[in-house]
């Protein structure tokens, strides 16, 4: 038993010695160190070349539609000519231009029939005043031509055949007065607005019954556009009207 023991105890201490040996010329690494700075996060550019301010207005980047008026709203006098200012007179500055100048701020200019064709104002049997049910459609066009200041207005004012044609022309030329004051009333400058008087001469339908007569009492919105070439434009003489 004692010669088995002693080959053992040898071999322990050989492989004990051994393992200290190697432990020291063979140290483990350490762990590398995690960085403690914060990332960079690096914030997006823009990405179309419409941005959004912080008030909502739409400004142009530098993509292939930069230079379009946001906004406007497609209709006759948009684009660039939206606000281009003709309207910078006033009402005294137009009245001390010569009658001359004064035709010419209207001549030229094209006339759409179509646009308020569905805000024509109706007039109650031998009145001119304007019915308090029709002021939405006066409002309607005046809104419209504060956000085209270069655009201006004709307004047609229209009798049923019963009278006259005295008297219906003088109706119809205070028919178209009165609306003209109510457009002036909601805002805009009187000059910009012309009326004329035609009388029974122009009947919306034809006809004797009541519902003719009360379709043909009427005062038309004429939209005078901006002046262009090689368009339609109105004759002068057709608007001179009772203008102030």
């Amino acid at each position: 038993m004692k010669n088995l023991f002693k080959p053992l105890s040898v071999l322990g201490l050989i492989l004990a010695v051994s393992l200290m040996t190697s432990g020291c010329k063979n140290p483990k690494p350490g762990l590398t160190d995690i960085p403690t700075t914060s990332p960079r996060i690096k914030q997006a550019g823009p990405t179309g070349p419409n941005q959004i301010t912080n008030n909502g207005i739409r400004t142009p980047g530098s993509g292939s539609d930069s230079g379009i008026a946001y906004g406007n709203d497609g209709g006759p006098g948009s684009g660039s000519n939206i606000g281009s200012g003709i309207d910078d007179l006033t009402d005294e500055q137009f009245a001390n231009m010569s009658p001359d100048a004064q035709r010419e701020y209207f001549e030229g200019r094209p006339m759409d029939r179509e646009i308020f064709k569905a805000y024509t104002v109706h007039f109650e049997f031998d009145s001119s005043s304007v019915r308090p049910a029709d002021m939405v459609n006066v409002q309607y066009v005046a809104d419209y031509l504060s956000s085209h200041a270069d655009c201006a207005l004709l307004i047609e004012g229209h009798c049923d055949e019963r009278g006259t044609d005295e008297y219906n022309q003088a109706l119809g030329e205070r028919r178209a007065q009165s609306v003209k004051e109510a457009i002036v009333s909601a805002g805009i400058a009187s000059h910009r607005v012309r009326t004329l008087s035609y009388g029974e001469s122009k009947p919306a339908v034809d006809g004797t019954t009541a519902e003719a007569y009360a379709q043909n009492r009427r005062g038309e919105f004429v939209l005078l556009l901006p002046k262009t070439e090689g368009s339609d434009t109105t004759n002068v003489s057709d608007i001179a009207g009772d203008a102030e």
